[in-house]
């Protein structure tokens, strides 16, 4: 025997007859075997004295190593060297097993790179609050809500005019209030002009966000010691428009024709209470405050009151806006009543869909960690049930079981660092497609990887060295020496197996209710996708036109009206457009309500959606929008020029005001009872006037009148395309129109209701792909639990087929095992996102969690994933050759 095992032996042993036996017996048997088999041999002569007395022998040892004097290598502590030694030893022992080490990073830096990825877009979106705004739980959005009344549901509105904010502001409370609204106008730098996102705040807007400029200054609280002709810039427009952040100040800007130096430049993310992007900040002009809605936000004066104390708040601020006419202005304003809401929550007071759906995805993510984590027990027990006689060597030899414990943890701690190296450039990835692709309409600031996701990285990769290592070391702890010496390593398969296959069914179980989620937010946005909004949305321009300076184009007047028939007539020849007309009210941008009476009735009833709507339309406008007139027609070009008492009315509209009766020859009096009739004409197809959820609404057409008593009209043209090459020509072509234009706005009516399909994208994009990740990592678990499973009974299944059990029996067998596992955690699965529904159903898009089709398709998914994994292993345990398996043994 080599001196230094001897060596170690004589330590742990004292010289005694019992001692000395032992030892000869060692070192014939190293005397006696092959080089390559004395580790072997060692551990059988080991079994053999252990099998005669194996308490006796434990506890001898035991007694001799308490007995024995202390010296000062045996009683040293753990310390650098020793540290240094086990994470060496536990580098070789891992670079000796490559394909579990490969399998357990790759797994772990998957599911920590999600968590990581998906923590820094919930982070942006709602854990922190807006980007550089301080303190922003003290900040409030002041809403007006409107009760339900006649049919109509209750509602909440962003929009507030003047007069009700400075209601507010004088009402206390506050520590300050600002007022500001968004618009897109042409920003012009140079030779380069490009439409803008443009905010117009007033003087107090920056200081009660309490941002800091990156470079130069804000403009003044008081516009006057500015001006108008001023603008602050983002970062990501300085970058753009002049090369850098630095060379932005001092530059200028030209809005709609009118030159704003630059006096400042926002920090990058920037964009104010909001999410959405903002290319420039301008001063608002006090004398157009009265006849605009605007957005408030205010800065509570106690930043620590209660629910009660700002409910408190509220009132006192309902009430100051009741006592200053609120209807004078706008008359629907005097029946709403002030409410506050929290600065994050959207235009309705309530969280927005993309936050809901952040921390649902965020959830899922650590769903995802688990399933990994779940799937490296498994491995890592596979590994140590390998490793068996290798542990019960070491504690017969006299390891403690507490330096055991440390050094198998070690060796995870190791995994889980290599886990978190590889997840950060996986984080890194993943956090900049969600950015560019599923959110491009978020204001980010920063790179994918700030230092709160690399600090979330550590303090996840630490967590999962200690989750993998739990049911390992609990494992190691409780080996059996005799048995795992006399067997050779081969340890009984049973509780082994139950444990692990229990680990697979929550594998499936979680991996099921993941792609049951997936299943359904898959269903939502396809539903999305196919609602009728009544508008080709996808291949419709809405182009308006820009005035030069302050009012070069009257509105309402008879020049702005034949300055569009003029642009009208330019459009029809232009390459691409299929139709094109005028229009005052465009779907999910602007409308306008008028009240309507029937001969005959008292009142109209109300529909849940509001209205009745008014859009004064040119005689194409139905095939430029693509709204179908279900009866009658649409407008002839005579009735447009003549200005003849017509209506077409939505279908809503009419079942509502004509239920039962015929619609067509029925007279609507546009305004009141003592207006006029108009004939109603046709009867168009229901259209959406906000979005994609939205109740049914009242609205109505008319003819499209010169100097009508509403302004702000607009083009719609239908084209083959909506591609900017399409937009570009479209524009080329009304250039020159008339001196009074300025530039042309143009708005692809989809690209407005993209905002409204991204939480729903962005849940099945996502989604999906854990739910793929998890099934995959799930179904790689139950493959290796049965082969692992398949390989320990091997004697078991050749002795069966050497009695005379068929293949089919064996076949059978295992997959009733394997699938039994898969099938429980399928059932539970399901039924544990069944009973979430009421928390899940929210989040979907008029699809609920027992949809049938999605049920279906993950019972049949999930089934034949869990098919073919369990078939392999099957195959194997059906083709054991009896003879071997009783030779091997």
């Amino acid at each position: 025997m080599n001196p230094w095992p001897r060596r170690l032996l004589e330590a742990l042993l004292t010289d005694d007859d019992w001692s000395r036996e032992f030892l000869e017996a060692l070192d014939h048997a190293w005397a006696s075997e092959r080089e390559g088999a004395r580790l072997g041999a060692t551990a059988w002569w080991l079994g053999r004295l252990m099998e005669r007395d194996t308490v006796e022998f434990v506890a001898r040892v035991r007694r001799r190593r308490s007995a024995a004097p202390s010296t000062g290598v045996r009683q040293r502590r753990w310390g650098m060297g020793g540290a240094i030694q086990d994470f060496a030893h536990a580098a070789r022992s891992l670079a000796r097993d490559r394909r579990v080490t490969a399998s357990v990073v790759l797994t772990l830096a998957l599911g920590i790179g999600a968590n990581a990825a998906l923590y820094g877009v919930a982070d942006r979106l709602f854990l922190r609050g807006p980007a550089h705004v301080a303190a922003p739980s003290e900040l409030v959005r002041v809403l007006l809500h409107f009760e339900a009344e006649g049919g109509a549901p209750a509602r909440t509105g962003p929009f507030i005019p003047w007069n009700t904010s400075e209601a507010v502001a004088s009402a206390g409370g506050f520590a300050g209030i600002t007022r500001y609204g968004f618009e897109e106008r042409l920003a012009a730098a140079g030779d380069e002009a490009r439409p803008a996102r443009v905010a117009t705040v007033d003087g107090a807007y920056f200081r009660v966000l309490g941002a800091s400029p990156a470079r130069g200054r804000w403009f003044a609280e008081a516009s006057a010691d500015d001006g108008l002709e001023v603008a602050v810039v983002s970062a990501d427009f300085a970058a753009r428009t002049f090369g850098s952040v630095e060379r932005a100040v001092g530059r200028s800007v030209d809005l709609d024709g009118r030159s704003h130096p630059i006096v400042g430049v926002a920090p990058e993310g920037f964009s104010g209470p909001h999410l959405d992007p903002v290319d420039l900040w301008v001063p608002l002009d006090p004398d157009v405050t009265g006849n605009r809605n605007w957005l408030v936000v205010g800065r509570l004066a106690d930043p620590d009151a209660g629910f009660a104390a700002r409910e408190r708040v509220a009132d006192a601020a309902d009430a100051a806006h009741r006592a200053t006419d609120p209807g004078r202005f706008f008359q629907w304003a005097a029946d709403g009543a002030v409410t506050l809401a929290p600065v994050g929550a959207g235009d309705d007071g309530a969280r927005p869909p993309e936050v809901a759906i952040a921390a649902m995805l965020l959830g899922v993510s650590v769903l995802v960690l688990l399933i990994g984590v779940a799937n490296v027990v498994n491995l890592l027990l596979l590994r140590l049930s390998r490793r068996r006689r290798e542990v019960a060597v070491r504690l017969a030899l006299g390891i403690g079981r507490g330096r055991l414990a440390r050094f198998l943890f070690i060796e995870n701690l190791v995994l889980a660092g290599l886990s978190g190296l590889v997840a950060l450039p996986v984080a890194w990835g993943a956090g900049g497609l969600l950015r560019s692709v599923l959110l491009p309409g978020v204001a980010w600031a920063g790179s994918a990887l700030p230092w709160r996701v690399v600090a979330l990285t550590v303090a996840t990769t630490l967590a999962t060295a200690v989750m993998v290592s739990l049911v390992p070391l609990a494992r190691a702890g409780r080996t059996d020496l005799a048995g795992a010496l006399r067997s050779g390593g081969r340890g009984a398969a049973g509780a082994r197996g139950r444990l692990q296959l229990s680990l697979a069914t929550a594998q499936i179980t979680l991996s099921a209710a993941l792609l049951l989620g997936a299943g359904l937010f898959l269903e939502s946005f396809r539903t999305l996708r196919v609602t009728d909004l009544g508008v080709d949305a996808d291949r419709i321009i809405a182009l308006t036109l820009r005035e030069s300076e302050p009012g070069a184009i009257p509105s309402p007047s008879a020049e702005e009206h034949a300055l569009y028939l003029r642009a009208l007539e330019a459009l029809r020849e232009a390459p691409g457009v299929e139709a094109a007309a005028v229009t005052l009210g465009l779907p999910f941008l602007y409308n306008f309500g008028l009240s309507v009476a029937v001969p005959g009735r008292d009142s109209v009833p109300e529909l849940p959606g509001g209205g009745p709507w008014l859009s004064a339309v040119s005689a194409d406008y139905f095939a430029a929008t693509g709204t179908g007139i279900l009866r009658g027609r649409g407008f002839t070009e005579a009735e447009v020029e003549s200005g003849a008492l017509v209506a077409v009315v939505s279908e809503a509209m009419a079942r509502s005001l004509w239920p039962g009766e015929e619609v067509l020859g029925a007279c609507l009096q546009v305004g009141s009872v003592d207006d006029p009739c108009s004939r109603v004409v046709g009867v168009a197809e229901d259209v959406h006037r906000t979005g994609y959820r939205e109740p049914p609404s009242m609205q109505f057409y008319v003819p499209l009148a010169p100097g009508g008593g509403f302004g702000g009209m607009a083009l719609v043209v239908r084209t083959a395309s909506s591609s900017s090459g399409t937009i570009a020509g479209l524009r080329d072509r009304l250039d020159g129109l008339d001196p009074a234009v300025g530039f042309v706005d143009a708005t692809v009516l989809q690209r407005v209701l993209d905002p409204q399909i991204r939480p729903w994208r962005m849940g099945a994009w996502v989604l999906g792909l854990a739910a793929g990740m998890a099934l995959l990592v799930a179904v790689l678990g139950v493959y290796g639990v049965l082969s692992y499973l398949v390989e320990r009974r091997r004697r078991e299944m050749g002795v069966r087929i050497a009695l005379g059990a068929s293949g089919k029996g064996i076949r059978g067998l295992v997959l009733k095992q394997g699938l039994g596992a898969a099938g429980m955690g399928l059932l539970l699965g399901i039924g544990a996102t069944v009973a979430a529904g009421r928390w899940i159903e929210p989040l979907l898009f008029e699809t609920e969690v027992t949809d049938a089709g999605v049920l279906t398709a993950v019972l049949a998914i999930l089934t034949v994933t869990a098919t073919a994994a369990c078939l392999l292993p099957a195959g194997r345990a059906a083709r054991v050759e009896p003879i071997l398996c009783l030779r091997d043994d």
